[in-house]
């Protein structure tokens, strides 16, 4: 499972806000092993000759508040309020109301976190007035290819319309190399997801 920002609603397809909310969350709280099996911090999971990736872990207040200062939200202090759809009865609804708290507990900012039977929640996230949504996605076949194709810009299973030169570029090229070059490549891809809070990984399924 993972949640995933909505990148083409502003200002949440500017990576310091999206980073900036992502270091305010309680990660440890929000991967707990004893609530999820597979509690991870990356999308791909553990696959051979893929190099270890890492995610956002920990948080960090000092810097959650620096980048949001710098994008013009001292304090969260004129962010829209941000919304959070689940499906109802999912695993994602804990987390999403541990994300409500820790926004509104640090930032002046409101937060909602809306769940919905699972056709409801389609039909909304088809709609794309949300902040963040989450997925499950388990891959076809054992290759980090799996994860990582459906967030090229033309996919149509990239629901965070998320749109990057130099993601698309290296997943494409990665499809023409083999062995580490083609992992690295798809590694180099994956960092983009991570470090810029496109995505925020909960658990893998494996």
């Amino acid at each position: 499972m993972y949640f995933y920002f909505r990148t083409n609603n502003e200002p949440f397809n500017d990576k310091k806000v999206r980073i900036g909310l992502s270091l305010l969350l309680p990660w440890n709280r929000i991967r707990d092993s004893d609530m999820l099996y597979f509690p991870s911090e990356t999308l791909v999971p553990e696959l051979p000759q893929y190099p270890t990736m890492v995610g956002i872990s920990q948080t960090d207040k000092d810097r959650a508040f620096q980048l949001l200062k710098r994008a013009g939200f001292e304090n969260g202090l004129g962010l829209p309020s941000i919304e959070i759809i689940v499906v109802l009865g999912s695993s994602a609804e804990r987390v999403a109301v541990l994300m409500e708290e820790a926004w509104e507990e640090n930032l002046q900012v409101e937060v909602s976190v809306k769940a919905l039977d699972y056709n409801s929640y389609m039909a909304e996230v088809k709609e794309g007035n949300f902040t963040l949504g989450h997925q499950t996605w388990g891959g076809d076949y054992a290759d980090p290819l799996t994860f990582l194709q459906m967030w090229v810009g033309s996919s149509n299973l990239n629901e965070a319309l998320f749109q990057d030169n130099r993601y698309d570029r290296a997943v494409n090229k990665a499809i023409y190399l083999e062995d580490s070059k083609r992992m690295q490549t798809l590694a180099r891809a994956e960092s983009i997801l991570l470090k810029e809070a496109v995505i925020l990984p909960i658990n893998n399924q494996v």
